[in-house]
């Protein structure tokens, strides 16, 4: 395997799959995050870690942000905005927490690449991310990479995104983001 090149290929796949996600649901989703009293977030597997990045750099501009599962994270409530990801959308825990969080009247939102997925069904907003091999719904783009790869690098380039908009717009500077980032590691 000559690096170059797959390192070429792979930066191609996740521009072409960049290039198609709709840009008003990142603006939707983005707006939702700032309007939001908390913000909850559930994935699993290596999904689950990019979440993790995305609440700290939320947490950073002092959003209340949480995971779902953490022992510290208080109950979703009205008014409330749970986004879960999942790759095929059909992922047990995460259909299992929307179908329970659609009682609490919070907002919701999928980040999938399935969209006719059981995921979806419970979620009222979905960010599709047109990328999976195992998406089920024929809408998947095929990858020189294994597994979900390339969901997850989408996904991780994507709530980047969303969290310097959101910076910019509450005019956070990187200082400010230094002051709150972890001092004991």
């Amino acid at each position: 395997m000559d690096y170059r090149k797959t390192v070429s290929a792979v930066l191609g796949e996740i521009e072409a799959v960049l290039s198609i996600i709709d840009s008003r649901e990142i603006g939707d989703l983005t707006q939702d995050i700032l309007r939001s009293n908390k913000i909850f977030l559930m994935g699993a597997g290596r999904v689950m870690f990019i979440l993790h990045t995305f609440a700290k750099r939320l947490s950073q501009m002092r959003l209340d942000v949480h995971i779902i599962g953490s022992t510290t994270a208080p109950p979703v409530a009205s008014g409330d905005l749970l986004i879960i990801a999942s790759c095929s959308g059909k992922t047990v825990t995460p259909v299992a927490v929307a179908e329970k969080a659609r009682q609490t009247g919070a907002n919701l939102w999928s980040i999938t690449a399935g969209g006719d997925s059981p995921l979806t069904r419970f979620c009222g907003r979905i960010l599709l991310i047109p990328c999976a091999k195992d998406s089920g719904d024929g809408s998947g783009r095929a990858s020189v990479q294994p597994l979900n790869n390339l969901f997850e690098q989408v996904l991780h380039l994507l709530l980047d995104y969303i969290g310097w908009v959101v910076q910019e717009t509450k005019s956070f500077s990187e200082e400010d983001l230094w002051k709150r980032h972890a001092n004991i590691e």
